[in-house]
């Protein structure tokens, strides 16, 4: 049977906290999720939040930055937005996040990785697999330019 935290135990939310921190990183409404199914108060949980920011034990801003380094090179910059806006990240600090960080051709080496997943051939001109390969890109997140430079390169050629 799983413990669950008093309505007013802040010391146990604490306590709760520091326990999941120390496996993982969480952002701040993933860790107030967290604390609330644990059994904690909406009172209790955003007090033990806001403990854990002013300690820093969690950073919005820092943990976007860790996940776009993590994922640039097998997301797109649209995929990875809206995944850390999934995680509760504002919107506003997803994208300054992603504005701050270079693109530097990783798009590219994404949607490019995608296509050797998926055995993309470039000499093949049936239109209906040319159209699927390029609807796939599209529902990870790639924009149109990005789509079309990945499928005319060679990708057995391409970035390494």
């Amino acid at each position: 049977m799983k413990k669950t935290l008093e309505e007013d135990d802040i010391p146990g939310a604490k306590k709760k906290a520091l326990s999941l921190l120390k496996d993982r990183d969480y952002t701040e409404a993933r860790l107030k999720k967290k604390l609330l199914d644990a059994g904690a108060s909406e009172e209790t949980a955003c007090a033990v939040v806001l403990w854990a920011k002013e300690c820093r034990y969690v950073d919005d801003e820092l943990y976007c930055r860790m996940f776009i380094e993590q994922q640039c090179e097998k997301r797109s910059r649209l995929r990875i937005k809206n995944d850390l806006m999934e995680r509760g990240i504002s919107r506003d600090v997803a994208e300054s996040a992603l504005s701050a960080f270079p693109d530097n051709g990783q798009e590219l080496k994404a949607a490019v990785s995608k296509l050797k997943s998926r055995h993309f051939r470039q000499d093949d001109t049936d239109p209906a697999y040319i159209k699927s390969t390029a609807a796939y890109l599209f529902r990870q997140g790639f924009s149109g330019e990005i789509v079309r430079a990945a499928m005319s390169l060679d990708t057995d050629d391409a970035v390494n």
